[in-house]
């Protein structure tokens, strides 16, 4: 994986990015990250590690996600960190590119 910005990245690779960053910040292996009921009860996924894993992504995607979106919800499960990130002008998609307000 490369930290290359690609700011329409699909779905399944943007999950897979959510999962090898997860793993990558608590040391843990990438089955037992997609197998957690909530990402929340994984040991070490604290305030630092939303920080390290939202980070990540906005750098790898290119966006950033504003604000009022980072809430403790967001941060539930593989699919819920995704959802941060919707597609380029769907419904919601209110990321904006980095370094752009």
């Amino acid at each position: 994986m490369n930290g290359a910005a690609r700011p329409r990245a699909d779905r399944p690779a943007l999950e897979d990015e959510v999962v090898a960053l997860v793993s990558e910040h608590l040391g843990l292996p990438e089955e037992e990250v997609r197998r957690a009921p909530s990402l929340l009860d994984l040991p070490g996924f604290d305030s630092l590690a939303v920080v390290a894993v939202l980070e990540g992504l906005e750098e790898r995607t290119g966006r950033e996600v504003p604000p009022e979106r980072i809430v403790p919800e967001a941060f539930e499960s593989i699919g819920s960190v995704t959802a941060l990130f919707p597609p380029a002008g769907s419904p919601g998609s209110d990321c904006h590119e980095k370094g752009t307000a």
